[in-house]
């Protein structure tokens, strides 16, 4: 019960922290610009999770990327258009139409575009309209420049004066005393319909980070009501009062990116400033993902898994993340699963299956049909396995607990279906340990029948010499290890559970 609130505000903390920090050990974490970058993501990902508007295909029309595709693309219908909201009248100089050019068919179907300006989106007038000849835009010609005069206009209209599909790369619009600087990129888009062949925004543009902001304030507020403590958030308070009314009273040419910005780090910063976050170290697992196998128990084999880096300590997690992998030149080659600090933090237990085993000839380990297409073999990976393992947190003392020549591997009723593998330990306030095993050597329901699965049960071992009483067995698939009671349940359904008793040994 007292781990749940340091977890909690934990697994919050880390949503405000980027899923990279770790790529690479041997280089400087530049923590503010992968959180930046996250922010971004998370921003983009928002405005493709919902469905899709004509004003989010429409953006794909001026959003600055020009790769010869279509920006945008309408339904088949008469006088298709598409138009962009430059933000207020201004004299327009020219406009520069780029046309889609991956697709032959495709560039043909622009060939009776007319361009129509607004000043309020209702009355438009036609400053051109195309000859029919074929113009492009990043290859195979020039795309195509229309010069508006200086003509005062807020809307830009892009249409087909035909019964056709409509779709461009990219449209660009240029002030007439400044010719530079391109005023529809990212601006408000929208445009006639949809399509089958309509896309997401290529990237975030300023409608998105509005909305953005705006759920990004609403998570804020959210997120300030859980924590009750008013004196000491006094400043958050006042802060966050201060961005809801600029947002309340943003202009259209406000910059929402630099406001989501605002609003992201000012929760990041009252999430961390919680004192059950009041500590400077993580322990972290790196492992990579299991070949190909996703199944809820299969995954856990150990000839399934790949080796990584395995546990990692992370100081000054907040700001300045420093890792150091605890294990270097301590274990072979591996992979580490299913780590848990002891309740004073001085030691961590987890499994760990070393892929440096040589198989064992006296072992006959049957591989699943689904497993032998995958490649799988009993010669090089059958004797890959997990066991556990225990480590002081500095890393310099690692001791393998079960699997050791003092373990008998007894299995229940004697059974030799599969390998024995233990898994997933757990220490209890008086330092010993629960963890899950495959000694139960039942076959699975699910699988074909001559097929054995882990069965895992919950043991607790307190000693180098093991027994093994049952409790109950039951065909159904436990898979993470608890503080086991007889006839106790696992994740909704009840496992085959013993308890290995003994004096726990020291060391």
């Amino acid at each position: 019960m007292l781990r749940r609130p340091v977890l909690y505000y934990l697994a919050l903390a880390m949503t405000l922290c980027s899923t990279s920090l770790l790529a690479d050990e041997d280089r400087g974490i530049d923590l503010t610009s992968l959180i930046r970058d996250d922010w971004v993501r998370q921003a983009k990902a928002r405005s493709q999770s919902k469905p899709l508007t004509v004003a989010d295909d429409a953006a794909g029309g001026c959003d600055g990327i020009k790769d010869g595709t279509a920006g945008f693309h309408t339904q088949k219908q008469q006088n298709p258009w598409w138009q962009v909201d430059l933000g207020s009248v201004v004299p327009v100089g020219r406009i520069v139409i780029w046309n889609r050019v991956n697709d032959p068919n495709g560039t043909l179907r622009a060939k009776r575009l007319v361009v129509r300006l607004s000043a309020d989106g209702k009355a438009w007038e036609e400053v051109y309209r195309h000859d029919r000849a074929l113009f492009y835009g990043i290859k195979g010609g020039k795309p195509l420049t229309v010069s508006a005069s200086g003509k005062k206009a807020r809307f830009v209209r892009v249409s087909l004066a035909d019964n056709e599909y409509f779709h461009l790369d990219e449209v660009e619009v240029f002030a007439a005393e400044n010719l530079e600087t391109n005023l529809a990129l990212d601006r408000p888009a929208t445009q006639s319909s949809t399509s089958n062949w309509s896309t997401p925004r290529k990237k975030p543009v300023s409608d998105s980070f509005r909305n953005a902001a705006d759920e990004a304030l609403k998570l804020a507020v959210a997120t300030r009501t859980l924590m009750a403590d008013s004196n000491r958030l006094a400043s958050y308070d006042t802060a966050l009062a201060d961005l809801k009314k600029k947002f309340d009273e943003a202009a259209p040419d406000t910059d929402f990116q630099k406001l989501y910005f605002a609003v992201r780090r000012l929760r990041r910063e009252l999430i961390l400033s919680h004192p059950a976050l009041d500590f400077d170290r993580l322990l972290i697992n790196k492992r990579p993902p299991p070949k190909s196998i996703a199944h809820q128990c299969d995954q856990y084999y150990g000839r399934h898994s790949e080796p990584g880096p395995g546990l990692v300590i992370l100081d000054s997690w907040k700001e300045t993340p420093r890792p150091t992998v605890l294990f270097q030149g301590k274990l072979p080659k591996g992979s580490v699963l299913h780590p848990d600090l002891s309740f004073d933090a001085k030691r961590v237990i987890f499994s760990f299956c070393d892929h440096t085993a040589v198989m064992d000839d006296k072992i006959k380990l049957p591989i699943h049909p689904v497993e032998i297409r995958f490649g799988y073999k009993n010669q090089e990976t059958g004797a890959r396995r997990f066991f556990i393992y225990e480590a002081t947190i500095d890393g310099k003392k690692v001791r393998q607990l079960t699997g050791t020549p003092a373990d008998p591997l007894k299995t229940a009723y004697d059974r030799a279906t599969v390998l024995i593998e233990d898994l997933d330990p757990c220490y209890l306030p008086d330092g010993s340990f629960v963890f899950a095993s495959t000694r139960s050597q039942n076959f699975g329901r699910c699988h074909e029948a001559d097929t054995p699965l882990r069965f895992f049960f919950i043991g607790q071992m307190l000693t180098v010499r093991i027994s093994v009483r049952y409790h109950s067995a039951r065909p159904t698939n436990g898979t993470r290890a608890f503080c086991p009671t007889a006839g106790s349940s696992t994740r909704g359904g009840t496992t085959s559970i013993a308890t290995i008793r003994g004096s726990r040994a020291s060391g």
